[in-house]
């Protein structure tokens, strides 16, 4: 979010999605205040959150208690939750990882993005951005 503050090449309502690698607050924490500047900027178009399962929730109820979200007011957001590969919601283990096919996410703002396990304490994803083919 710093960078975007301030750059006079980078805008951050023009950012089309934001993929979290895992809800540690060190990485996620800014999202709030990300999103807020965002709408402080004028965006209306919707905005992809993309992270591991529990994030809606998490983004859900920070928003609540600070007053609320409202679409109507700035842009909706999309969310895209990755399933945890364990049952506890554990983190993941080397092997696990090394098993793991990539799990598709679709293509977002243009590319095709797919997520990956990285060994953590939690849940946590990588991502592998892929640009379309150029004729």
């Amino acid at each position: 979010q710093h960078h975007c503050r301030v750059s006079t090449v980078l805008r951050a309502s023009r950012l089309e999605a934001i993929l979290l690698t895992h809800l540690h607050g060190d990485h996620c924490f800014g999202l709030f205040g990300l999103l807020h500047t965002i709408a402080m900027e004028g965006r209306k178009e919707p905005v992809v959150l993309a992270g591991p399962q529990g994030l809606k929730e998490m983004v859900d109820t920070v928003m609540k208690c600070s007053g609320g979200w409202f679409p109507e007011d700035s842009f909706a957001l999309k969310f895209i939750e990755i399933p945890h590969l364990a049952s506890d919601g554990g983190g993941f283990a080397a092997e696990q990882c090394s098993a793991a096919e990539p799990a598709s996410l679709g293509t977002i703002a243009g590319l095709r993005v797919q997520a990956v396990p990285l060994v953590h304490s939690v849940p946590d994803w990588g991502y592998v951005l892929t640009e379309p083919d150029k004729p």
